[in-house]
C-alpha cells in the first residue's frame, strides 16, 4: 500500500502535535477520500499492529535492535507521543515496501549551542553556511555565517556578507562591470542578493559567476551545480542563467536549476512565472508546476514534484524512487564525504523517503540500512556501501 510522502509527513506531525489547522484539514481530506486510506490511518494508530508488522521484516533480530535504538532516542518527557511518532514512521516503513523508507522528522535547523560554544567540524557532520568569493582582481574572500564582512569592489560596488547572505549595492555608475564568482564547497550553502535585487540560494558544490552590475540589454549569470532563483521583475532586461547544457531565460519568476557536472540530467523546475529553455535548436517554454530535463540532446517537459525538487532549499532530503547512486552523490556533497560501492548494481537500488538534512551522516545511513538492503561503514570521510 502506497503512502504519499506529503501525507506521511502529516501523519508524523499528527503524532507529535505539530499539525497546523490547514494541515489538519488536508490530513482529514485524505483519510475520508477512500476506505483504504481510513484503514491505513487506523493501522498507523495501532501500536500492537505496528509491532506485529515490524516482526515480519526479514531479520527479526536486527529489527528488534533497530526498534530499541529508536526507543532510546525518545525524550523523557511526553513518552507516549514520542512512541507514537516513531511507531508511525516504522509502520510507514513496513507498509510502503521493503525497498521504501520513510525517515523520521527532525528539526529543520541545527540546535543552537549554549553559551556560544563553537564546535570544530567533524567528518560526516551536516553542511554549514560557508562560501568562497573570488573578486574581480582574483583575490579570494572566505565567507562564513558568523563572520560579517564589508567589501568594496574595484568598480565601486559595495558588498556585504551577513548571516549567510552576500548582498551587492551599486552606489556609483560604472561603464564596465566586474565579474565575481561565488563558490560553495562540499558541505556548504549560501545565499546571494544580486545587484538587481534578485535572490539566489546556492546548494553545496555550486559555483555562480555574475557581474557586479547588469549593464546592457540582458542580465547574465553562469551556473554550475544547483541554485534556486527568485528573479526581480524587469521585462525590458531578461535574466539568463547559463549552464553547461542549456540557458534559462526569464523576466521575473521563481525556479530551481540543477546542473551538476557529475549528473546525467540538467533539470529546471518552475515554481512561479514562466521560463524559456534553450539548448541548440531546442527551445521550450515551461509553465508553473513543470520541469524541463535535458537528456540525450533533447529537452523533455514533464510534471514537477516540488517537494523533491526544492527539498534541499527547505532543509531536507526527499527521495522518490531514487537510485542509491544518486542519493549518495547528494549526501557526498552535503556531508563532504567520499563514497565507494562494492558493486555497480548497488547504485541502482531505489529508495523513497524524507529526512531533515541537518542530521549526521551516521543517522541518515542508519535509516537507509533499516531496509535490510545495504550496509554502510564509515572511516573518517570515506563511506563504503556493501550489499547485505
Amino acid at each position: 500500500m502506497h503512502l504519499p510522502l506529503e501525507i506521511a509527513d502529516l501523519v508524523t506531525k499528527h503524532h507529535t502535535g505539530q499539525l497546523t489547522e490547514p494541515e489538519k484539514a488536508q490530513l482529514n481530506a485524505w483519510i475520508t477520500a477512500s476506505p483504504a486510506n481510513r484503514r491505513l490511518w487506523e493501522q498507523l494508530n495501532d501500536e500492537s499492529y505496528i509491532r506485529k508488522q515490524l516482526d515480519t521484516l526479514p531479520d527479526a533480530t536486527t529489527t528488534a535492535a533497530a526498534w530499541q535504538r529508536l526507543q532510546t532516542q525518545l525524550p523523557s518527557t511526553r513518552p507516549r507521543i514520542g512512541l507514537r511518532r516513531y511507531a508511525a514512521a516504522a509502520a510507514i516503513l513496513v507498509l510502503v515496501g521493503a525497498a521504501t523508507l520513510f525517515f523520521l522528522n527532525r528539526p529543520a535547523t541545527p540546535p543552537a549551542l549554549a553559551n556560544n560554544q563553537r564546535v570544530l567540524p567533524a567528518p560526516g557532520m551536516p553542511g554549514t553556511a560557508k562560501a568562497r568569493l573570488i573578486l574581480g582582481n582574483g583575490s579570494i574572500v572566505e565567507l562564513k555565517e558568523d563572520h560579517e564582512q564589508d567589501l568594496t569592489e574595484q568598480d565601486g560596488t559595495q558588498l556585504k556578507s551577513h548571516a549567510a547572505v552576500l548582498s551587492y549595492h551599486n552606489t556609483a555608475a560604472a561603464e564596465t562591470p566586474v565579474f565575481n564568482t561565488l563558490q560553495i564547497p562540499r558541505g556548504g550553502e549560501y545565499r546571494v542578493v544580486l545587484p538587481d535585487s534578485s535572490v539566489v540560494w546556492l546548494n553545496a558544490s555550486t559555483s555562480l559567476r555574475f557581474p557586479t552590475r547588469f549593464n546592457g540589454d540582458t542580465r547574465n549569470v553562469y551556473l554550475t551545480g544547483e541554485a534556486y532563483f527568485e528573479i526581480a521583475k524587469d521585462k525590458s532586461k531578461p535574466f539568463i542563467v547559463h549552464t553547461d547544457k542549456l540557458a534559462v531565460t526569464v523576466t521575473g519568476t521563481k525556479f530551481n536549476v540543477k546542473a551538476y557536472t557529475d549528473e546525467v540530467y540538467t533539470r529546471t523546475t518552475l515554481v512561479e512565472g514562466g521560463v524559456r529553455l534553450t539548448a541548440g535548436t531546442n527551445n521550450v517554454l515551461l509553465h508553473p508546476g513543470e520541469e524541463g530535463v535535458w537528456e540525450q540532446q533533447h529537452i523533455i517537459v514533464q510534471e514537477a514534484y516540488m517537494e523533491e525538487a526544492l527539498a534541499w532549499k527547505n532543509g531536507r532530503f526527499v527521495f522518490r524512487s531514487e537510485p542509491l547512486g544518486s542519493i549518495m552523490r547528494k549526501l557526498s556533497r552535503w556531508y563532504d564525504i567520499d563514497v565507494s560501492f562494492s558493486g555497480a548494481a548497488l547504485t541502482e537500488l531505489r529508495f523513497t523517503g524524507t529526512i531533515r538534512k541537518y542530521e549526521s551522516i551516521q543517522k541518515v545511513l542508519d535509516m537507509l540500512a533499516l531496509t535490510q538492503k545495504v550496509q554502510f561503514s564509515i572511516d573518517g570521510k570515506n563511506v563504503a556501501v556493501k550489499k547485505i
